[in-house]
């Protein structure tokens, strides 16, 4: 019998996708499957995490299911754009190249006018 060994890496088919959230949203989810995956090995157990110095990638949780939660509401008064790099490995191998989620934070109309 013929049993699949892990001897390959896994990768992201892209390396970059934008994610545009509106500031103030609560809710915000994104699937880090959106890049696509390809591990020619076929094993189950792939791992999702964010690239440790990721200064952006406070703000968001990191399943297991590599679903990407939004923690707390952003404000675009405090940053247009955010940058979160993920890395995805398979228990035995790392990726070669990291994904990068390029954020924007869309503007909402939360600021009352100021007269002077």
């Amino acid at each position: 019998k013929l049993e699949n060994i892990n001897n390959n890496k896994p990768q992201f088919v892209s390396k970059e996708l934008p994610w545009n959230i509106r500031e103030n949203d609560d809710s915000a989810t994104f699937s880090v499957s959106d890049f696509g995956i390809l591990d020619l090995d076929e094993l189950p157990g792939l791992t999702f995490t964010f690239k440790n110095g990721c200064l952006d990638c406070a703000g968001f949780s990191l399943g297991e299911n590599g679903l990407i939660t939004l923690l707390q509401p952003l404000d675009r008064e405090d940053s247009e754009s955010l940058m979160l790099t993920i890395e995805l490995g398979d228990g035995l191998q790392n990726a070669s190249e990291p994904a990068l989620l390029k954020i924007t934070v869309l503007d909402e109309d939360d600021e009352l006018p100021e007269f002077s």
